[in-house]
Protein backbone atom coordinates (compact mmCIF):
# COMPACT_ATOMS: atom_id res chain seq x y z
CA UNK A 1 0.00 0.00 0.00
CA UNK A 2 2.60 2.49 0.55
CA UNK A 3 5.28 0.81 -1.74
CA UNK A 4 7.86 0.92 0.69
CA UNK A 5 9.36 -2.82 0.76
CA UNK A 6 8.82 -5.09 3.42
CA UNK A 7 11.82 -5.89 6.07
CA UNK A 8 11.85 -9.12 7.99
CA UNK A 9 11.86 -6.98 11.13
CA UNK A 10 8.57 -5.06 10.22
CA UNK A 11 5.47 -5.81 11.27
CA UNK A 12 3.01 -7.14 8.47
CA UNK A 13 -0.32 -8.93 7.84
CA UNK A 14 -1.97 -10.87 4.66
CA UNK A 15 -4.84 -8.68 3.48
CA UNK A 16 -7.10 -10.04 0.68
CA UNK A 17 -7.64 -7.51 -2.21
CA UNK A 18 -9.95 -8.30 -4.98
CA UNK A 19 -9.68 -11.62 -3.83
CA UNK A 20 -5.94 -11.77 -4.27
CA UNK A 21 -3.55 -12.17 -0.68
CA UNK A 22 -1.29 -9.65 -0.30
CA UNK A 23 1.47 -9.00 2.66
CA UNK A 24 1.36 -5.21 3.86
CA UNK A 25 2.93 -3.10 6.83
CA UNK A 26 0.58 -3.60 9.94
CA UNK A 27 0.08 0.37 9.41
CA UNK A 28 -0.94 0.21 5.62
CA UNK A 29 -3.82 -2.46 6.39
CA UNK A 30 -6.05 0.00 7.72
CA UNK A 31 -6.01 2.31 4.99
CA UNK A 32 -5.98 -0.07 2.21
CA UNK A 33 -9.25 -1.95 3.49
CA UNK A 34 -10.77 1.60 4.27
CA UNK A 35 -9.67 2.27 0.43
CA UNK A 36 -10.93 -1.21 -0.76
CA UNK A 37 -14.34 -0.71 1.25
CA UNK A 38 -14.79 3.01 -0.23
CA UNK A 39 -14.67 1.22 -3.49
CA UNK A 40 -16.76 -1.41 -3.24
CA UNK A 41 -19.66 0.59 -1.62
CA UNK A 42 -19.44 3.08 -4.91
CA UNK A 43 -19.84 0.22 -7.18
CA UNK A 44 -22.88 -0.91 -5.05
CA UNK A 45 -24.14 2.83 -5.79
CA UNK A 46 -23.55 2.98 -9.76
CA UNK A 47 -25.40 -0.44 -9.82
CA UNK A 48 -28.87 0.56 -8.50
CA UNK A 49 -28.10 3.48 -10.66
CA UNK A 50 -28.17 1.42 -14.05
CA UNK A 51 -31.01 -0.44 -12.75
CA UNK A 52 -32.56 3.54 -12.29
CA UNK A 53 -31.40 3.98 -16.17
CA UNK A 54 -32.76 0.85 -17.39
CA UNK A 55 -36.14 1.41 -15.89
CA UNK A 56 -36.31 5.35 -17.34
CA UNK A 57 -35.29 3.34 -20.57
CA UNK A 58 -38.24 1.53 -20.23
CA UNK A 59 -40.82 4.61 -19.26
CA UNK A 60 -39.47 6.78 -22.10
CA UNK A 61 -40.00 4.16 -24.59
CA UNK A 62 -43.30 3.32 -23.40
CA UNK A 63 -44.37 6.82 -23.32
CA UNK A 64 -43.22 7.59 -26.88
CA UNK A 65 -44.89 4.22 -27.83
CA UNK A 66 -48.09 6.03 -26.93
CA UNK A 67 -47.28 9.39 -28.64
CA UNK A 68 -46.59 7.10 -31.41
CA UNK A 69 -49.79 5.22 -31.60
CA UNK A 70 -52.04 8.44 -30.75
CA UNK A 71 -50.04 10.08 -34.10
CA UNK A 72 -51.26 6.82 -36.04
CA UNK A 73 -55.02 6.88 -34.81
CA UNK A 74 -54.87 10.58 -35.45
CA UNK A 75 -54.18 9.82 -39.40
CA UNK A 76 -50.54 10.56 -39.74
CA UNK A 77 -47.50 9.03 -40.86
CA UNK A 78 -46.48 7.09 -37.15
CA UNK A 79 -42.74 6.71 -37.64
CA UNK A 80 -41.83 10.49 -36.71
CA UNK A 81 -43.15 9.05 -33.47
CA UNK A 82 -39.92 6.81 -33.36
CA UNK A 83 -37.84 10.23 -33.05
CA UNK A 84 -40.29 10.68 -29.76
CA UNK A 85 -39.10 7.31 -28.66
CA UNK A 86 -35.44 7.48 -29.35
CA UNK A 87 -35.17 10.91 -27.63
CA UNK A 88 -37.62 9.88 -24.50
CA UNK A 89 -35.45 6.28 -24.10
CA UNK A 90 -32.27 8.44 -24.00
CA UNK A 91 -34.15 11.14 -21.22
CA UNK A 92 -35.65 9.04 -19.11
CA UNK A 93 -32.22 6.67 -18.75
CA UNK A 94 -30.46 9.94 -17.83
CA UNK A 95 -33.54 11.18 -15.92
CA UNK A 96 -34.03 8.31 -13.43
CA UNK A 97 -30.05 8.75 -12.95
CA UNK A 98 -29.01 6.63 -15.23
CA UNK A 99 -25.07 5.63 -14.86
CA UNK A 100 -23.13 7.16 -17.47
CA UNK A 101 -21.27 4.14 -19.06
CA UNK A 102 -20.42 1.73 -21.47
CA UNK A 103 -23.75 0.06 -21.32
CA UNK A 104 -26.05 3.00 -22.09
CA UNK A 105 -25.79 2.88 -25.64
CA UNK A 106 -27.35 -0.55 -25.88
CA UNK A 107 -29.37 -0.27 -22.55
CA UNK A 108 -31.27 2.73 -24.36
CA UNK A 109 -31.13 1.06 -28.40
CA UNK A 110 -33.12 -2.18 -27.36
CA UNK A 111 -35.66 -0.22 -25.28
CA UNK A 112 -35.77 2.13 -28.53
CA UNK A 113 -36.72 -0.70 -30.73
CA UNK A 114 -38.89 -2.42 -27.94
CA UNK A 115 -40.88 0.98 -28.02
CA UNK A 116 -41.21 0.99 -31.73
CA UNK A 117 -42.46 -2.39 -31.75
CA UNK A 118 -44.82 -1.99 -29.13
CA UNK A 119 -45.94 1.50 -30.83
CA UNK A 120 -46.26 -0.31 -33.99
CA UNK A 121 -48.70 -3.03 -31.80
CA UNK A 122 -50.44 -0.48 -30.03
CA UNK A 123 -51.48 1.32 -33.07
CA UNK A 124 -52.56 -1.28 -35.16
CA UNK A 125 -54.89 -2.89 -32.47
CA UNK A 126 -56.48 0.85 -32.00
CA UNK A 127 -56.86 0.97 -35.50
CA UNK A 128 -58.39 -2.16 -35.62
CA UNK A 129 -60.83 -1.03 -32.47
CA UNK A 130 -61.67 2.01 -34.61
CA UNK A 131 -63.08 0.42 -37.96
CA UNK A 132 -65.32 -1.68 -36.08
CA UNK A 133 -65.00 -5.13 -37.35
CA UNK A 134 -62.96 -6.39 -34.19
CA UNK A 135 -63.56 -7.07 -31.23
CA UNK A 136 -60.98 -5.86 -28.37
CA UNK A 137 -59.26 -9.50 -28.23
CA UNK A 138 -59.85 -10.11 -32.01
CA UNK A 139 -57.94 -6.71 -32.16
CA UNK A 140 -55.27 -7.94 -30.20
CA UNK A 141 -54.64 -10.72 -32.30
CA UNK A 142 -55.13 -8.97 -35.75
CA UNK A 143 -51.49 -8.15 -35.59
CA UNK A 144 -50.42 -11.63 -35.60
CA UNK A 145 -52.43 -12.24 -38.60
CA UNK A 146 -51.93 -9.44 -40.95
CA UNK A 147 -47.99 -10.02 -40.92
CA UNK A 148 -48.28 -13.75 -42.55
CA UNK A 149 -50.71 -11.58 -45.67
CA UNK A 150 -48.18 -10.15 -47.63
CA UNK A 151 -50.66 -7.63 -48.87
CA UNK A 152 -50.66 -5.82 -45.21
CA UNK A 153 -47.00 -6.84 -44.39
CA UNK A 154 -45.59 -4.86 -46.64
CA UNK A 155 -46.66 -1.32 -45.38
CA UNK A 156 -46.28 -2.97 -41.93
CA UNK A 157 -42.85 -3.76 -41.43
CA UNK A 158 -42.44 -0.73 -44.28
CA UNK A 159 -43.71 1.85 -41.02
CA UNK A 160 -41.81 -0.45 -38.62
CA UNK A 161 -38.58 -0.01 -40.79
CA UNK A 162 -38.96 3.89 -40.93
CA UNK A 163 -40.00 4.30 -37.21
CA UNK A 164 -36.48 2.46 -36.71
CA UNK A 165 -34.95 4.91 -38.76
CA UNK A 166 -36.46 8.02 -36.81
CA UNK A 167 -36.15 6.35 -33.43
CA UNK A 168 -32.39 6.13 -34.39
CA UNK A 169 -32.30 9.70 -35.66
CA UNK A 170 -33.55 10.50 -32.36
CA UNK A 171 -31.17 8.57 -30.87
CA UNK A 172 -28.22 9.89 -32.32
CA UNK A 173 -29.52 13.67 -31.51
CA UNK A 174 -30.07 12.94 -28.30
CA UNK A 175 -26.46 11.05 -28.21
CA UNK A 176 -24.74 14.22 -30.13
CA UNK A 177 -26.44 16.55 -27.56
CA UNK A 178 -25.15 15.42 -24.80
CA UNK A 179 -22.89 12.83 -24.83
CA UNK A 180 -18.73 12.90 -26.33
CA UNK A 181 -19.70 10.81 -28.90
CA UNK A 182 -16.34 9.29 -31.40
CA UNK A 183 -16.82 10.34 -34.82
CA UNK A 184 -17.15 6.55 -35.52
CA UNK A 185 -19.93 6.13 -33.70
CA UNK A 186 -22.00 8.43 -35.67
CA UNK A 187 -20.67 6.92 -39.11
CA UNK A 188 -21.70 3.75 -37.21
CA UNK A 189 -25.15 5.60 -36.76
CA UNK A 190 -24.91 6.94 -40.23
CA UNK A 191 -24.86 3.15 -41.71
CA UNK A 192 -27.34 1.98 -39.66
CA UNK A 193 -29.78 4.43 -41.02
CA UNK A 194 -28.70 4.10 -44.92
CA UNK A 195 -29.22 0.21 -44.50
CA UNK A 196 -33.03 0.92 -43.59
Amino acid sequence: ACGNAIEATDASRVVLVNGMAHRVHEGCSAGLMERANVEQARHEVEDKKLGKGIMGAAAGALLGSIIWAVIYTIGFIAAVGGFAIGALAANGYDKMGGRPCKAKMPIVLVFTVLGVAFGQYVSYVAYAIMTGEFSIVDALLYQFFIIQDPEFASPYFGDLAMGVAFAILGLAYVFIATEKIPKMTIAVIGAAIALL
